[in-house]
């Protein structure tokens, strides 16, 4: 018998509940459901915390977005940058659903860096599902060596991609 062992394997049903907690097969009730929990959702973004946006004051089409974990070498480099001659904007990241902010911020610039400390640029995928930012105007900088990450990576990684797009603008007006 499945289950019966703590090796064995064991069914679970697929179906769902209706709006009272009950078991129900019936598509309509469970989408009620559904309904109500994108509700509840859409909601919740006007309760969490509201990102912090530290802009530049000088109108940049650059910008850094993460969350906090990053927040104290994002601010390095965004001061090693600005001695370069390249300000950056940032929005720290405090909470999902995302606010209306966040997608105000990611319109607000043409080029934006996402830094995370993760493989999957877990961050990055849920601004490009849950916003309305094209996917061509995020660029990651990821770092998952189980080290610290520095300003560095992140000094050297927005000068590689904005060093690129000066490039190409140059050869377009030659």
């Amino acid at each position: 018998m499945p289950g019966v062992t703590p090796k064995g394997a064991y069914f679970t049903r697929g179906s769902g509940h209706n709006q009272y907690g009950g078991y129900t097969e019936d598509s309509a009730e469970y989408q009620v459901v559904m309904d109500r929990l994108a509700r509840k959702f859409r909601r919740a973004a006007t309760l969490v915390p509201p990102p912090v946006i530290e802009a530049t004051g000088t109108a940049s089409e650059i910008a850094l977005v993460s969350v906090g974990s990053c927040r104290g070498d994002v601010n390095e480099a965004r001061d090693i940058l600005h001695r370069s001659g390249i300000d950056v904007d940032y929005m720290r990241i405090k909470a999902f659903p995302f606010t209306k902010e966040v997608e105000a911020f990611l319109a607000g610039h043409n080029k934006i860096f996402v830094v995370e400390q993760n493989r999957d640029a877990q961050l990055r995928s849920l601004l490009t599902l849950e916003t309305d930012v094209p996917k061509s105007k995020l660029h990651s900088i990821l770092h998952y060596s189980g080290l610290p990450m520095t300003s560095k990576e992140i000094v050297e990684a927005v000068i590689a991609e904005i060093g690129d797009a000066r490039r190409h603008t140059q050869l377009a007006h030659a």
